[in-house]
């Protein structure tokens, strides 16, 4: 069992999964090369929510390709697990080295990306809640025009595409 197939078996027990959704990650997930490397027009990623529980806040980000508030992340690189992606990207794109904070895959997506300039045409979506105590992120400028921490009806407001609503929802929906 490759690293995608162990992420895919951790989270098909949620009944709010959608069967179809797992059923094409299954499908994708015997391919350990389905990566933006190996695969430039569709392959998978990692998102993740940084989340305080204690105030059950999100952090989000403006992102400048994505013109849309969207949680961060971005494309898994050959050998890496989902989570993997999500230590090296929460590094990269918000200037923090996660150390013993909890990081919960808790849902998938398929989303179409809609740009005619970049090569990516579908994102096959894992998506972590990370707890951690809110706090001012030095996020990467090249990648986000803002970032901040919003609640709930803030992020489904300031957040323009379902997709991403839909997962926020569920994000929401794990914490209580």
């Amino acid at each position: 069992m490759n690293k995608f197939q162990k992420a895919l078996e951790l989270i098909s027990t949620k009944t709010y999964i959608d069967q179809k959704v797992l059923r094409v990650f299954a499908a994708k997930a015997k391919d350990e090369n389905f990566v933006r490397e190996e695969n430039p027009t569709e392959h998978f990623c990692s998102f993740f929510m940084p989340v305080d529980n204690k105030t059950h806040r999100i952090f989000l980000g403006h992102h400048i390709k994505a013109q849309d508030w969207i949680p961060p992340g971005g494309h898994i690189e050959k050998g890496e697990s989902p989570e993997e992606t999500v230590r090296r990207e929460f590094t990269e794109e918000l200037g923090y080295t996660l150390k013993k904070e909890n990081i919960k895959l808790f849902d998938i997506s398929i989303i179409h990306v809609r740009s005619k300039a970049r090569p990516c045409k579908i994102h096959y979506d894992f998506w972590h809640m990370v707890e951690i105590n809110e706090q001012p992120f030095q996020f990467d400028k090249k990648e986000f025009y803002d970032a901040k921490w919003f609640t709930l009806r803030e992020a489904l407001q300031k957040t323009q595409r379902k997709e991403y609503k839909a997962v926020i929802k569920r994000l929401y929906q794990n914490l209580t």
